[in-house]
């Protein structure tokens, strides 16, 4: 999956989970896609999952994906209407 198809699922996640919708296993399951997309905006060897982040790789990340965001505004907004 690559950047933009990752980053639509979490938008569409997160509307689930706003409205309550989301089991149990769905919210693990897009939890674990989001923090997949946010490793994506860190240097190549953080990428793998098993890679465990400290806490300040983790902060990055987050800032990272949030300046791309800011950066990327017109596509957030399309994408969050899918």
């Amino acid at each position: 999956m690559d950047l933009i198809d990752l980053i639509a699922a979490y938008y569409h996640c997160a509307a689930l989970a706003a409205q309550g919708l989301l089991t149990q296993s769905e919210r693990y399951e897009c939890n674990g896609g989001y923090q997949l997309l946010k490793r994506l905006f860190l240097d190549d060897a953080l990428h793998a999952p098993d890679v465990v982040l400290t806490a300040e790789q983790n902060i990055q990340a987050y800032l990272r994906f949030k300046d791309w965001e800011a950066t990327n505004a017109d596509l957030v907004q399309a994408l969050k209407a899918r």
